[in-house]
């Protein structure tokens, strides 16, 4: 006998089998918001609210060097850069557009009321004066309007020096002497060539397409030629007494050998900013010898790759 099942169970049952009445899987959970979005660069333009400007190099400036470096920015929901590359741009300008971005902050970026991780692109735009008849302003890359881009301007114009005050000589500071022969016995002779043989590649790598060999060539045998050791000297004289040099020579472990060594941190920073000093008046100097030879350079150049005229 055919057993009949209460009305009930059969209406159940038949619910059960009708399309969107079966047992589904859980409902996935709300979609998180994504982890990075990418911005246009004009938004972002209006959220930063900090960070340092761009310096135009006095390097470029002496080799008449302008255009835009592009860089591609990753920005943390903290409104703070995490990451930052270089996408386009002439190379000497480069490092001063990276400088100056890895400094700069933004409001958090809110997407349905959550702040968010953002890629945008930054585009810093070098130029130099304009000749007293005019020209024209640098454009914006290829497939943007100013308005969609985030730009900085900078113009070559000269910086306050930003140097803090050093602390007060000693009263009988270390001789020209007794310097010398400290450079002698710690090598800081040698080290002088060894920075200026690891500067070079870097440099030449960084010039213009156009610039003639025998500038950098030039360049390399007058700064050979510059007597750093005396530029050292007022460095040294800033932080060793006569007293100290004369203990540090005789008894390189006593407790005064101990705080020459916890000077030359110091020392060697400095004196590495003076090198750099150094490079730039040289450059510069070499620069202004061989003008009229790297003018004609350039107007070949372009001639000859016209698309490559407005970053160089």
């Amino acid at each position: 006998m055919r057993r009949i099942l209460p009305r009930t169970s059969t209406l159940a049952l038949a619910l059960f089998t009708l399309p969107g009445w079966a047992q589904q899987p859980a409902a996935p959970a709300a979609a998180s918001a994504p982890k990075t979005i990418t911005v246009s660069s004009g938004i972002m333009a209006g959220q930063r609210i900090g960070g340092e400007n761009p310096r135009y190099p006095a390097i470029a400036k002496a080799a008449h060097v302008s255009g835009t470096v592009v860089l591609r920015a990753s920005i943390s929901a903290q409104g703070a850069i995490e990451k930052l590359t270089v996408v386009s741009g002439p190379p000497m300008l480069q490092q001063a557009a990276l400088d100056a971005v890895r400094t700069w902050i933004y409001k958090p970026y809110l997407l349905n009321g959550t702040p968010v991780q953002v890629e945008t692109r930054v585009n810093i735009v070098f130029t130099l004066p304009e000749p007293a008849s005019g020209g024209a302003q640098p454009n914006a890359p290829a497939g943007q309007t100013p308005q969609d881009i985030h730009t900085q301007v900078v113009q070559a114009a000269p910086q306050p020096s930003e140097a803090p005050i050093p602390p007060p000589p000693p009263a009988n500071p270390i001789t020209a002497d007794q310097v010398h022969e400290l450079m002698q016995l710690t090598g800081t002779v040698n080290l002088t060539k060894q920075m200026l043989d690891g500067m070079m590649p870097t440099l030449r790598q960084s010039m213009p397409p156009y610039m003639p060999p025998d500038v950098l060539d030039d360049f390399e045998k007058t700064l050979l030629g510059a007597d750093f050791e005396a530029m050292l000297v007022h460095t040294y004289q800033a932080h060793l007494s006569t007293e100290d040099a004369a203990q540090i020579i005789a008894f390189y472990r006593t407790p005064a050998g101990q705080r020459m060594m916890a000077a030359m941190p110091q020392i060697a920073r400095e004196s590495q900013a003076a090198g750099q000093q150094l490079g730039e008046q040289v450059m510069i100097e070499v620069l202004e010898r061989h003008k009229a030879e790297i003018e004609a350079a350039k107007e070949k150049y372009q001639t000859q790759h016209p698309w490559t005229a407005p970053n160089n």
